[in-house]
Parts: structure tokens; sequence; C-alpha cells
């Protein structure tokens, strides 16, 4: 009708109130869940927007009366299959590769959904050696060769039928592996959904290269060394840890969330840099993205 206001749509305010809560009650602690629970609910959102168009756009009533019930939907979907959803988990797979005659790595790590755990190996002559857990329908795919005094190993999930809504997958599903610390190496590492905590702080790296789907992902860096980091994600929340010492010149995008930078980081044209950059012996270039999320930059005292 002419003259008419059409209505603006509430899916997308909806969305950015389930991501805010999340990451609010996340980061108080309060619930367990995280941002990544959300890959779960696609045929909600399909529901939600569906209301949306039949409902929301009709009056001021039916607005919020849409709105009501997206969010009822959404809550729903994250606390049900808390209860309901079945542990199918299967028993931990041991992962164990030797350095042999290598004097460098390149290793990749491809988890399909659940967390992820890295760390430094302590005294080991091991090149990665680890536990994984896999879920029905869920296969793991290794390749290792030394060549060139080169190691390199690649381990992948394969096979897992990543339907969380239909499938009732475990989310405390995990895999964990130590690297070796001494053998310099190039790592990089995919996760498809869940939380991803890598702590490099220990480990001789040359380059990291880090893209998560959905979920949270904390990269605690080395203490030393100069090396690349580029760090892509989807949604969620991307936390990089600094060791104090460490420089960092950094560039961060993100398309609809925030960015948390330490206040001493100085901008300079597109990217903040930290106090001292210039003539730091150690010292890291950041790349880091998110799509709808948080990127954080926070500093942690070395040994």
């Amino acid at each position: 009708m002419e003259g008419q206001k059409r209505r603006g749509s509430l899916f997308g305010p909806a969305i950015l109130i389930v991501l805010g809560i999340v990451f609010l009650l996340n980061n108080l602690g309060v619930t367990s869940f995280g941002v990544w629970d959300l890959v779960r609910l696609w045929p909600i959102f399909l529901i939600a927007a569906g209301l949306d168009l039949l409902i929301g756009r009709r009056s001021a009533w039916g607005s919020v009366l849409a709105l009501f019930l997206i969010l009822a939907l959404l809550a729903g979907g994250l606390w049900l299959p808390n209860v309901w959803a079945p542990r199918s988990s299967t028993a931990g797979e041991e992962i164990q590769r030797s350095v042999g005659d290598a004097t460098r790595a390149e290793i990749e790590i491809g988890f399909g959904a659940g967390r992820l755990f890295v760390y430094g190996l302590s005294e080991s002559r091991d090149l990665i050696r680890g536990t994984v857990q896999l879920q029905p329908g869920e296969r793991i795919e290794q390749a290792y060769k030394v060549a060139d005094h080169t190691a390199r190993f690649a381990l992948q999930s394969k096979g897992e039928q990543f339907g969380p809504v239909l499938s009732g997958w475990d989310a405390d599903k995990a895999w964990n592996l130590g690297l070796n610390r001494d053998v310099p190496m190039q790592l990089s590492v995919a996760v498809g959904a869940g939380t991803a905590s890598l702590d490099l702080a220990q480990l001789n790296l040359t380059g990291l290269d880090v893209n998560p789907g959905v979920g949270k992902t904390v990269v605690i860096l080395p203490r030393v060394g100069q090396l690349e980091v580029s760090i892509e994600s989807g949604i969620g929340q991307v936390i990089v840890e600094v060791p104090e010492g460490m420089a960092v010149r950094a560039w961060i995008s993100h398309g609809i969330g925030a960015e948390d930078i330490p206040s001493d980081y100085s901008r300079q044209g597109d990217a903040y840099v930290s106090p001292g950059y210039a003539d730091a012996e150690n010292r890291v270039e950041l790349k880091a993205s998110v799509g709808i999320g948080q990127v954080a930059i926070r500093e942690y005292r070395g040994e």
C-alpha cells in the first residue's frame, strides 16, 4: 500500500543478540558452551527466517512475537542438546611419529569438531605424540615423510558426517597432540567447529597458519623468534596471547564484531604496533580476521 512503511527485519538483530549473550556468558564463566554450538542450529535459522518473513513484518505486535519466537528457538537449540545429545566418541587412538634425522619440520593438522589441544613436548625425539578421539563414521588419515632433512606430517579428520543437529555429535571429543619443541617448525591448523587451544610457547616456530571455522581459538605464541602468523576465523572468538618482550605488528579485521588491543599499542597505517617493535629481536607479524566475533591480543609473562 502506498505510503505504508516497510518494517525492517528482526532476524539479523536477533542473531547479534544471541552472539552477544554467548560471548558474555562465556567471558563470565557462567556457561561452558561456545558460539561454535550455533553451527548445530542451521535448521532453526531457517525456521526463524521464515517466521520473520511470515509475521515479523506485518505489524508491531507481529515483530515482537517473531522476535520472542526466534530467541526462544535459539535458546532451546543451545540448551536442549546438552541434555539429550548422546556421547558417542570412541576411545583414544595413539599418534606418534619420530623426528628421525630431520632438522626442520612442516606439520598440518585438520580437525573436524570438538576440542583440540596442541602443546610442546618435553625433551622428546618425537615429532608428534598424542591421542585422538573419533566418532562413528569418522576416520583419520596420516601422511609422513622425511626428505632433505625436512619432516612432513599431515593428520586429517575424514568421513565425519558433519550434521550436528541430526547426528548427535559429541562436543567433548578431544584431540591432544604434543609437538617437538626443538626442531624449527612450520605449523598449519584447521578446525571445523569447536574450541582450539594452541599452547605454542615452547615451540621453535618459523610460521603459523590457523583457520578455525566456528568456535573459540586461543593461540599462545612462542617466547622467542621472528615469525609470521595468519589466523582466519569464520564465526567465534580469537585470542592471541603474546609473551612479555615479544614485539607485535598486527593487522586486525572483522565483519560483525569487535577487537580488543592492548592500550599501549599505537596505530601505524592499517596496523597496530607494540612499543619497541622496530628494534625488537623477537617479534611477530600477525594477520587476524574473523567474520562474526572478536579478535583479542593479550600479553602474558614468560618464564
